[in-house]
């Protein structure tokens, strides 16, 4: 895939080819129909630039350059592009989507459906599930609440470092807690799982791989962490651990009768609390 190659070799391209590369992420879909003197004048470089820049990605000449930037376009979703200060909001939605799309492709061809199964298990055995997370994560952590809870599971979730520590040390070996993390390295969250192993309890993690909070899971849903310099980072990086609990709540219902009765249950009990489409279109009292 050239565009994420581009993206990943940025560092280890000159000056003048970084302002092609940065040119041509910053629309994907516009390169194809450029010509090579468009492109430089786009860039602020000479053609010769351009073509040096080409080589660079192991392509003969701009044709092919642009033939392989066509196909990658038609085969997946363009790569994460940085808001820039001075950008029109029709820019920022632009990158705001294409971010979380990019991360969400990710998360697609790296997600290990071993560890997601292993995980469905622990959580469809469990009599208790108590989910911990903070920051950003804790957000995370009450969506899954509502998840788990409407398939009639006992949940709880917990997202202060007092209440969850506290609370792991109440555990029993019949109680999985879901920890969410997207570094995998708050010092607050890693101490109250350790607390809950100790007690017996099974862990399911929804964090970075080879981190401390993964080491000390019996199952892992690994996301790749940012290196922190993407300024959507945060944003792509919970819409992908929702697609985890989303992923792990319908799997669940999926494969267990009892679950989706009452998923629908807890459904139906709400259908009250929203206006019809008549109510809707009433004069306000």
């Amino acid at each position: 895939m050239i565009l994420h190659e581009i993206e990943q070799r940025m560092a280890t391209l000159s000056r003048a080819e970084r302002q092609v590369a940065q040119q041509v992420l910053s629309d994907p879909e516009g390169c194809p129909n450029l010509t090579i003197g468009e492109l430089a004048g786009a860039a602020g470089v000479s053609e010769p630039t351009v073509v040096r820049f080409c080589r660079s990605m192991q392509c003969d000449g701009y044709l092919a350059f642009k033939l392989r930037v066509a196909q990658d376009i038609a085969t997946t979703t363009p790569v994460r592009r940085e808001v820039k200060p001075g950008d029109p909001s029709s820019a920022i939605v632009h990158s705001v989507v294409r971010s979380v799309q990019s991360r969400l492709h990710d998360l697609l061809f790296e997600c290990d459906a071993s560890q997601l199964d292993l995980a469905m298990a622990l959580l469809e055995d469990a009599s208790r599930i108590e989910i911990y997370g903070m920051g950003g994560s804790g957000n995370v952590a009450r969506e899954a609440q509502l998840r788990f809870l409407r398939l009639g599971k006992p949940v709880v979730c917990h997202t202060d470092p007092h209440i969850h520590a506290a609370a792991a040390a109440l555990l029993t070996a019949q109680t999985v807690v879901l920890a969410i993390s997207h570094s995998g390295r708050n010092r607050d969250l890693i101490t109250s799982v350790e607390i809950a192993k100790s007690r017996g309890a099974r862990v399911v993690a929804i964090t970075a791989p080879r981190s401390p909070l993964a080491a000390l899971a019996s199952a892992v849903c690994e996301i790749e962490p940012s290196d922190g310099k993407e300024l959507l980072m945060p944003l792509s990086s919970r819409v992908a651990q929702l697609v985890l609990v989303d992923t792990l709540a319908v799997a669940m219902a999926m494969r267990d009768n009892t679950q989706r009765q009452q998923l629908g249950r807890a459904n139906a009990a709400l259908d009250d609390k929203y206006l019809s489409q008549d109510d809707s279109n009433s004069p306000t009292r």
